[in-house]
């Protein structure tokens, strides 16, 4: 396992620990190095699956940003900002992958399946190590460890007379 992938697994728990009492998770965290200072970028979502407003990710911030401080796992020049999953909602744990079995998804790979790594199809199934991924008719089975990033595809509401 990487450095990189053991700090976000690590930032993913204290995230948990953290948003849990705002009724929070985080779904995602980036860490984005850079000359000046690193950039760690939270994606939050509400327990109930409702809609992540500006003042739910002003909490969220406020909480990671008092735990990074305190741990000063960036030094003390870092950048953060915390987001909502969005309207293509960010997948990246299985329970997320769970969640959306039966949407259409969009997954960058970091190794080739079929010559491509990047791949949009429905997810037929998802347990806690891998996904079935539907493809035209073929199912391919992908662990998480081969996704490097997972969206749902936002089917827009078709508006009469356009």
């Amino acid at each position: 396992m990487t450095r990189l992938m053991k700090k976000k697994d690590e930032l993913l728990a204290q995230g948990d620990r953290l948003l849990k009492p705002l009724g929070m998770y985080p779904v995602d965290v980036e860490v984005e190095s850079s000359r000046t200072r690193p950039l760690v970028r939270f994606f939050v979502a509400n327990l109930d699956q409702s809609e992540v407003n500006v003042g739910a990710c002003a909490k969220a911030n406020r909480a990671l940003e008092a735990y990074l401080d305190e741990t000063l796992q960036f030094g003390e020049e870092y950048a953060m900002e915390v987001h909502s999953p969005g309207i293509d909602r960010r997948l990246a744990r299985p329970a997320d992958f769970k969640r959306f079995v039966g949407k259409e998804v969009r997954l960058k790979l970091n190794r080739e399946f079929d010559g491509r790594k990047k791949l949009t199809g429905i997810i037929k199934e998802a347990d806690d190590q891998k996904i079935v991924f539907v493809i035209d008719d073929e199912s391919l089975e992908i662990q998480y460890g081969d996704i490097t990033r997972g969206n749902v595809v936002y089917d827009f509401p078709k508006v009469e007379g356009r």
